[in-house]
């Protein structure tokens, strides 16, 4: 039993992690490029709002939304 909750404990600080490198990767695109997120977000193809769910931590993209905004962040050295 304590294998399987610190397997799952383990789990859940990864993809805590994975989400806090996504959102902290995009707010520095966003910011090094002088962007609002209005902008930001038509560069991305998303909706401002995704975006802002994104940044904030309040959501995660699906893995086809952010394939091609990984792409650009990679692409712009991010």
């Amino acid at each position: 039993h304590l294998f399987v909750e610190s397997s799952r404990l383990i789990s859940d600080n990864l993809t805590v992690t994975k989400k806090r490198d996504f959102a902290a990767r995009l707010l520095a695109w966003r910011k090094a490029h002088d962007l609002g997120r209005h902008a930001a977000a038509i560069k991305l193809k998303i909706s401002k709002r995704t975006l802002q769910e994104w940044e904030q931590r309040r959501r995660s993209p699906r893995l086809s939304t952010a394939e091609p905004v990984l792409a650009r962040l990679t692409k712009d050295g991010f």
